[in-house]
């Protein structure tokens, strides 16, 4: 997946929300593109797309008590946010129809507000230095990508880069789905 790819699907106007949010899946991935700003945090997106790809983060769908959340590992620890308060101009979406299990969700909402992320992994990880067959989890730290990972292991195929682009190209070709761009309304 290229990044003029992820531009035109954006420009393009994608879906709205409200068109997509019940046909969501608990276990759907989120996507982000983001196009940096001229900030610290901008400086770090731009080089964390600049090795890994257009896609900047990986998420996890849920959905309980009607509504849709995020299951994410961020800066400083993984959490659990309403999907409106996490995404707000747009994301992409992966589909695949396969629901989040219940062993799924307590491995994922374990971590929530303990699961330490590591900067140092997600660059690891980026530089292909980390993946699922490395044996090192860099002392059970998180970052987004190998989160996804590893709560959907052994239901999804993720593939076995801990990296958000690379799970994205992965899954589109392993499953035969394709990357829908979600406005918010």
């Amino acid at each position: 997946m290229d990044k003029q790819t992820i531009l035109d699907m954006i420009a393009e106007g994608g879906v709205p929300y409200s068109q997509v949010r019940d046909s969501i899946t608990a276990g759907d991935f989120m996507f982000l593109h983001d196009e940096p700003e001229y900030t610290l945090y901008g400086a770090q997106i731009a080089a964390v797309q600049a090795f890994t790809g257009p896609f900047a983060h990986v998420a996890l769908i849920d959905k309980f008590g009607g509504r849709v959340w995020v299951e994410e590992s961020v800066v400083p620890y993984v959490r659990l946010s309403p999907l409106s308060n996490v995404v707000p101009k747009g994301f992409f979406l992966l589909q695949l129809g396969i629901e989040m299990s219940e062993a799924e969700r307590d491995i994922a909402l374990k971590y929530v507000s303990l699961g330490e992320y590591s900067k140092p992994g997600a660059v690891a990880a980026g530089l292909n230095w980390i993946n699922e067959n490395s044996g090192d989890d860099d002392d059970g730290r998180w970052w987004c990508a190998k989160f996804s990972s590893i709560v959907r292991r052994g239901v999804v195929d993720c593939g076995p880069a801990y990296v958000p682009t690379a799970m994205a190209d992965y899954m589109t070709k392993r499953y035969g789905k394709k990357l829908i761009y979600v406005r918010m309304d």
